[in-house]
């Protein structure tokens, strides 16, 4: 048999110990799903053209693409303008006003507001100051002969019974949910996004449900801010194909956690990449020091927190594992003295060396099944075993105990070959 031999003692106690790293549970932020395109204060005493001067009214109405619009009309105030159904091109959502004194006397008029105008049962349209989003050149009337709709939008506090606000999508959301012992249900916890700000729906001191502006930017999309813990914020300094990352959900590959839209408190960390995908100092880059992502599985750790929620996955697309590695390949890991060893990171470096397990059951020895030869070394000897609980894929931490001892193996190097006599 060519080449040379190195001989080393091993003792067989296989006792996984994993790395006693933090990891952060970060709940799924989802995008806010009710979308209206339309939203309608509607006021109906019947009575007199004095009627505007109420400040009471609330926002009744709220349309989607697919439902019947009926708006006032310069003849009867009940035509259906389809219009209404989709966004207005100029940008902003539509808001429409009925005032209704009678049969034949019903008045009416819209706008389009800006993004970032807000309706709840405790913020609500200030008349006076224009820089919430109300622009007089936006408004237009219909069937108004005594101007009373206009003058309801010029001058009415649109309150809503539920919580709405115009965002970057030009679409009303809508904010509604309850808490209580058994959970939180409806909207809260969702987000919405206006520019490079996040709103989330929770509920205030008073359990009504209200848009709040959540602290910090939101630069690249991925609906977490600085605030939040989001440290790439900044899509400007993205590679090139990061451009085809249009949103969250388009994470799936590991080039992808390169981008800032891809790289949060939620997002699951690449050893080996140079990146801090996870956000998470705790969350070690480097593979050697990463059970996780060098295995490809999930920690185990006493009194740590969930795995990181990755993004949401498209229908028919493969989800992306909580914990990789540069290469998308499974490796072996054992715990040692220095933070442990991940056989087969290093590749062809990583064949045949040998470690001093931490735990003190001796030396280990990195193989690849594809890359190493056996020979017994006596007819009884028993050929090592692939399949013990130190393989992960290919790759084997493999001791001198037992039937390993009894083995001859060969080191298939490309520009070397060499033997392996464990005992």
């Amino acid at each position: 048999m060519s080449g040379k031999k190195e001989v080393f003692g091993l003792v067989f106690i296989i006792i996984l110990v994993l790395n006693s790293f933090l990891v952060f549970a970060v709940g799924e932020r989802r995008l806010n799903e009710n979308k209206y395109t339309s939203i309608s204060g509607h006021y109906s005493e019947g009575g007199s053209d004095d009627d505007c001067d109420n400040k009471d009214v609330y926002i009744d109405w709220k349309f989607q693409e697919s439902q019947s619009i009926e708006v006032p009309h310069e003849d009867d105030c009940s035509l259906n303008i389809p219009r209404f159904r989709s966004r207005p091109s100029e940008g902003g959502c539509w808001f429409l006003v009925y005032e209704h004194d009678g049969e034949s006397d019903d008045d009416g008029a819209w706008s389009r507001v800006r993004p970032g105008q807000i309706f709840d049962q405790t913020a609500y349209r200030e008349p006076s100051n224009l820089d919430s989003g109300w622009d007089e050149s936006w408004f237009e009337d219909y069937c108004d002969e005594s101007n009373d709709a206009w003058d309801c939008v010029l001058d009415y506090n649109f309150k809503s019974t539920t919580a709405l606000i115009c965002v970057s999508d030009d679409y009303w959301h809508e904010c509604t949910g309850t808490e209580s012992s058994e959970g939180v249900e409806g909207d809260i916890g969702t987000v919405a996004q206006l520019n490079d700000e996040l709103y989330e729906c929770i509920l205030n001191e008073n359990d009504f449900p209200i848009w709040k502006k959540v602290e910090g930017t939101d630069l690249d999309g991925d609906f977490l801010t600085t605030s939040e813990g989001d440290c790439s914020d900044n899509p400007s300094t993205d590679p090139s194909f990061c451009s085809d990352i249009k949103k969250p959900e388009d994470c799936g590959s590991i080039e992808s956690r390169q981008c800032a839209i891809c790289i949060n408190p939620s997002a699951p960390e690449i050893c080996g990449d140079g990146i801090d995908n996870d956000c998470n100092v705790q969350t070690s880059d480097d593979c050697n020091k990463n059970q996780p992502a060098c295995e490809q599985t999930a920690p185990d750790v006493p009194g740590a927190e969930a795995q990181p929620v990755a993004e949401p996955v498209p229908a028919g697309q493969t989800p992306p594992l909580p914990f990789n590695n540069i290469y998308g390949q499974a490796f072996s890991w054992i715990d040692t003295a220095d933070g442990g060893k991940c056989c087969g990171f290093q590749g062809m470096d990583d064949l045949g060396k040998h470690i001093e397990a931490k735990d003190g059951s001796g030396q280990y020895l990195c193989l690849n099944k594809q890359l190493t030869g056996y020979e017994k070394a006596t007819p009884d000897a028993i050929p090592p075993g692939w399949d013990n609980e130190k393989c992960t894929g290919d790759w084997c931490w493999i001791s001198a105990s037992s039937n390993a001892q009894f083995n001859i193996f060969t080191i298939k190097q490309p520009d070397k070959t060499y033997d392996l006599t464990p005992k």
